[in-house]
Order: structure tokens, then sequence, then C-alpha cells
């Protein structure tokens, strides 16, 4: 039995827990040194401009896994803020992912607790002090329960709603600025798809992006794949797309560590045998056909034809 005359309050500092402060923004993931700013053309970066400029409150970039979504939503954010990170506040959402952890919650503070603003509401209370667009980039909005996890902030964003100040639960009085836009990301095939709020997907844009022959030819060859190796890789990424199993429908990012044919043979046994496996566990002899279609991408070449590196 546990004498609470005898307990002891301990603050975080003597129980040696670091606390970060979960109300200030955080950047994006920073794309690779490699990746330049996107052209003015690029589809996916004028879908999201033709958007904002429609009234959406936001857009989500939907796709298979490895169709490169959370790169291209760091690259179109710092695209419309002109590169700055403390204009593109960062967050992935996940099953455990909470209002208190989204708009406002309490955070220990000595012997106990103070109510905070966290991601999104700090940066509204930011927003509305300055101009310029601000863009909250959410990875895998899907995964939460995205209408608990807005709260009351879900009515407010809409454009029509915008500047109206409302009360969050404890009574903070706040406003969503006209210059903050979401752009989030989502996988179709994640389970909490289906259960995504229908007020927010009215408020929203979306834009598909679906796996690309031509981002994977350029991908491989980039790695210093040889030509031959690209040609069948494509077509077995071909043969992907084409497959009537959706699971099936893999990204060109699955690619992105095959450099030469051995690299490439490796691919096979430590990913998209497992993925697809997966996707046909229902259908052995599709995956067998699979298997042999890998086949043909890693085979030697026939006898007198050129040495694949």
């Amino acid at each position: 039995m546990i004498r609470s005359d005898k307990a002891r309050q301990l603050t975080a500092e003597q129980l040696g827990l670091v606390l970060e402060d979960a109300a200030a923004p955080v950047p994006p993931p920073a794309a690779s040194s490699d990746d330049a700013a996107l052209s003015a053309d690029d589809a996916e970066l004028v879908a999201v401009q033709n958007a904002i400029a429609d009234g959406y409150a936001g857009a989500i970039l939907s796709g298979v896994p490895g169709t490169g979504k959370s790169r291209k939503a760091a690259l179109i954010a710092a695209a419309l803020t002109g590169g700055d990170p403390g204009r593109t506040p960062f967050v992935q959402f996940h099953s455990s992912y909470q209002y208190e952890d989204f708009i406002e919650g309490y955070v220990p503070e000595g012997q106990g607790f103070t109510r905070q603003l966290k991601v999104f509401g700090q940066l509204c209370l930011d927003a509305s002090e300055t101009t310029g667009l601000y863009v909250m980039v959410i990875d895998e909005i899907s995964r939460a329960d995205v209408a608990r996890v807005f709260g009351e902030a879900l009515t407010y964003i809409e454009r029509s709603k915008r500047n109206r100040q409302f009360k969050l639960a404890s009574g903070t009085d706040l406003s969503v600025p006209d210059n903050i836009f979401i752009l989030a990301t989502m996988n179709p095939w994640d389970r909490g798809v289906d259960d995504l709020d229908a007020a927010l997907e009215r408020r929203f844009a979306f834009i598909t992006m679906p796996p690309s022959e031509t981002a994977l030819r350029a991908l491989l060859t980039e790695n210093g794949l040889e030509p031959a190796l690209v040609e069948r890789a494509a077509i077995f990424f071909r043969a992907l797309q084409a497959h009537q199993n959706d699971r099936c429908h893999l990204g060109h990012g699955f690619f992105v560590h095959a450099h030469d044919l051995a690299s490439l043979a490796r691919l096979w046994d430590l990913q998209l045998a497992y993925v697809l496996r997966r996707a046909c566990r229902d259908n052995d002899a599709a995956f067998a056909q699979l298997a042999q279609q890998w086949e043909a991408v890693i085979a030697p070449p026939p006898a007198g034809g050129a040495q694949q590196s």
C-alpha cells in the first residue's frame, strides 16, 4: 500500500527529463542537397497554387507508398514561402496524436502544469502578427482522428470563417488567419482514410500523385544504373502499375537504393518480395507471376549479349 503522506513530488528536472517546447513550430524535413527548387510549372505546385486561389483551406497530396509525397510537400512549402523554414512548421500524425499535441495542452512547469498553445495554435498567433503565407505541413494526415485533433479549429480553417474569433475548450480565444494554408500527405491504403471527417474533406483539395515511370527512369539513371537495366526495371514497374491488385501499384521511391545489378537484385530480397507477398497474400499465383517477372529484370543476358554491371 502506498502512503500519500510518504510521497514526495519530484520536478521534471529532478527526474532527469528534458522537456522540449512542444508549441514551437518544427521545420519540415530538409530536402536533400541534391533537390533543386521546383520549376514554376511543376504539376503539383501549380495544383496547390490553384487550390489556394480557389479558396481551399488546404490540399492533400494523395498517393501510394513510394511516390515522393513527403518530399514534394516539403518542396512545395518551400516554394510557397520563399524557403523560410519558420513559415513551414511540420508535424506527422499518428494513432496517438491528439488535440493536446496540435492545438492546446498542458505541459509540466515546476511542480505543476501550465496551459500552452501547441504547433497549430501557436502558428495561428504567429501568422496573425505578420503578413506573408505560412504553410502547415502535415505528414500522414489520415493516421490520426483528424476531427479530434483539430477540434474547434476544424470549423474555422474554412476560408469563409478565417479571422473569426472562437474559444478553445479551455476558454482561450483564438482565430485562424487568412495567411495559413495546410498542406498534407496521405496514403490511400491507410485504414483511417475511410474515416476522414466529411467536414475536413470538403475544405481540402485532393491532388493525386500516381507512380511515375518517368520519375523511375530519372532516378535510376541518376543512380548510374546501366541503361539496359533501367529499361528492364521500367518494364517491371509498368507491369506493377497494370496489375489488377491496387496494392501492387508501388511508387518509384522503392528503387532509390538501386545503383547496379547487385543492389537491384537485393531490392527484391530486402523489400519488394515482402511488400508484394503481403499485397498478394490471398493469391499465391499472382505473387509467383510477379517473382517471375522480377527474374527477367535481374537475369543475366543471353549468351553473347552485353554484360550488365
